[in-house]
């Protein structure tokens, strides 16, 4: 398959189905080299431990510390500009939660569901504003986030959780549409 090309068969994405697998290929690359993984940070963040949290799959602290990490990050306490988390750290914590999760979970996997359940509503390419908010809804559907109102309604076992469900951070409502604009890939 030619990377360039999007791979439109890999996620079977319909109305408020239960995903059973996800494989992104254009960071397969990066989970491959994985053992060999550097914590980096564009501002000096130590992902360690949120490393360590992960590899014990130890779900709800690591849940609470990429948040953590992110306020971290951005030097402030209430985020509603995804963007200004830098690059290079937004590619770390997502690579950490994908391969410690072997793909389940991360923000490019919640981003690919996202965009899949977003093309269910388009219509000649495009989506009505009103649309939006089905798009929201139906994509919490699938990750299973449509009745978490906090973080203890979440489900922190790998067999059991959708696909895409964690990380959840407690701002996603605000920024959702942002988060799913954002680049994962490492920074060149």
């Amino acid at each position: 398959m030619d990377k360039n090309q999007p791979n439109t068969d890999i996620i079977p994405v319909t109305k408020s189905s239960n995903l059973v697998s996800i494989n992104i290929p254009e960071i397969e690359e990066a989970l491959d080299l994985a053992d060999e993984l550097f914590l980096e940070s564009e501002v000096g963040i130590d992902y360690s431990l949120l490393q360590q949290l992960l590899s014990e799959e130890n779900w709800l602290s690591a849940n609470n510390e990429t948040g953590n990490s992110i306020v971290k990050a951005v030097g402030k306490t209430n985020i509603y500009d995804f963007g200004e988390i830098p690059r290079t750290d937004r590619h770390t914590i997502d690579i950490l939660w994908r391969k410690y999760s072997n793909d389940r979970f991360g923000f490019s996997v919640q981003k690919e569901i996202y965009h899949r359940t977003k093309k269910l509503f388009m219509d000649d390419g495009k989506l009505k504003f009103n649309d939006i908010y089905k798009v929201q809804n139906e994509f919490k559907a699938i990750i299973g986030w449509t009745e978490v109102k906090d973080i203890y309604d979440l489900v922190f076992d790998l067999s059991s959780a959708p696909i895409g469900h964690l990380p959840w951070l407690n701002y996603w409502g605000v920024g959702i549409n942002m988060m799913m604009t954002l680049n994962f890939d490492k920074p060149e």
